[in-house]
């Protein structure tokens, strides 16, 4: 069941080369559970195909998965949730935001 979520946007520098596709950047985020929330943000693929990153919140770090669905959008999955993403990119520069689920058991819910 979903229980509580949040909304982030990021932005940061991102590059191709040889196949493969990175970002390295900020994120913004505001979760239900957590409040608000600055912190850095990396991710790595094929380009053009599913990928994997991390982000590191409250000093720790959270691995993330990613897969496009159209152009510089599709979809997030982390440990306890689902999300959906859309970007744009600017030479270097990538930016976007999204909205995300946490899901859990009934019980768990908090």
């Amino acid at each position: 069941m979903a229980c509580g979520g949040g909304v982030f946007a990021y932005v940061g520098a991102e590059g191709q080369k040889a196949g493969a596709e990175g970002f390295v950047g900020g994120l913004a985020e505001y979760d239900s559970k957590e409040g608000g929330s600055v912190t850095g943000l990396a991710e790595a693929s094929k380009a053009g195909g599913p990928g994997g990153g991390a982000t590191g919140p409250n000093g720790g770090v959270a691995p993330l998965a990613f897969i496009p669905v159209a152009g510089e959008g599709g979809v997030v999955l982390f440990k306890d949730g689902i999300g959906v993403y859309a970007g744009e990119a600017e030479g270097h520069v990538g930016y976007g935001a999204g909205a995300y689920a946490h899901i859990t058991s009934a019980a768990a819910c908090k």
